[in-house]
């Protein structure tokens, strides 16, 4: 904070086996501000449970840009894969943006009690203002070979104790033309398939700001549930109690075309 950070990784390699998971692989603490950036480029990176963690603020014309990784989950028994986690919120203001485009995140070979297979997480507030853009676009979720006693639970987007707000002309939040896949699934309890799970967190658009999901596609081929009492759960959006939506002087909120497939 206070100064300005230009970064750029290009095809970077990393290995952590997964026997030993590591804490993260990337990791963007604090804020950017005075149009800092930070790109990551390129490149196949293995990890065990967390991959990248995000920054709390971005400020000032700030960006963070991910693109055209190939990022791959390996925890056999675990509880969790959550490829991009903010822990902390985030805050975008003052025409900072974020771009997740043209990657491609894999999650197999999964075995255990309970899973969770999150692409990004949010927890605590989320804020864009601003004139912000957050952009999440043309990447592929794969997933393979899950096996798990108990319940699976497959989200796009989590948002946990995360209320939104998104205000002023031309400020977004975007999710499209994804692509999720997912094959050879064996859940004995539960299997709940999501690409926006909100709990306790509403979302707020106003003046002329967007949230939009649009034309993401969730395909699943081979699913076996184990007990006549199973649970299978499929919704572009499931709002827990607490997620109110709330549209403003012209705010837009936008679900359209998303398509799943069974």
């Amino acid at each position: 904070s206070g100064n300005t950070l230009h970064v750029t990784i290009t095809d970077g390699t990393t290995d952590v086996s997964p026997t030993v998971p590591a804490s993260w692989h990337i990791y963007i603490d604090g804020v950017l501000s005075l149009g800092s950036y930070v790109n990551i480029i390129g490149g196949s990176y293995i990890f065990a449970q967390q991959f990248l963690f995000m920054p709390k603020g971005l400020y000032d014309g700030s960006s963070l840009r991910i693109e055209g990784l190939s990022v791959t989950s390996l925890v056999d028994g675990g509880t969790s894969a959550n490829f991009i986690v903010a822990n902390d919120g985030m805050i975008l203001s003052a025409s900072s943006s974020v771009s997740i485009t043209k990657n491609v995140f894999t999650s197999s070979t999964i075995t255990g009690v309970d899973y969770f297979t999150y692409i990004f997480s949010f927890l605590n507030a989320v804020s864009i203002t601003g004139s912000s853009t957050f952009t999440f676009n043309n990447n592929q979720n794969t997933v393979t070979s899950i096996s798990t006693s108990n319940n699976w639970y497959w989200t796009a987007f989590r948002m946990l104790n995360a209320p939104m707000t998104i205000l002023e002309t031309s400020s977004s939040f975007t999710i499209f033309d994804n692509l999720f896949s997912g094959s050879t699934i064996s859940v004995d309890v539960g299997f709940y398939l999501y690409l926006l799970s909100l709990d306790t967190s509403p979302i707020t658009t106003s003046t002329s700001a967007a949230f939009s999901i649009s034309n993401n596609t969730y395909t699943v081929v081979s699913v076996v549930l184990g007990a006549v009492s199973s649970t299978w759960r499929h919704r572009p959006i499931y709002a827990d109690v607490g997620s109110l939506i709330t549209i403003e002087s012209g705010g837009l909120f936008l679900v359209k075309d998303n398509v799943m497939s069974f």
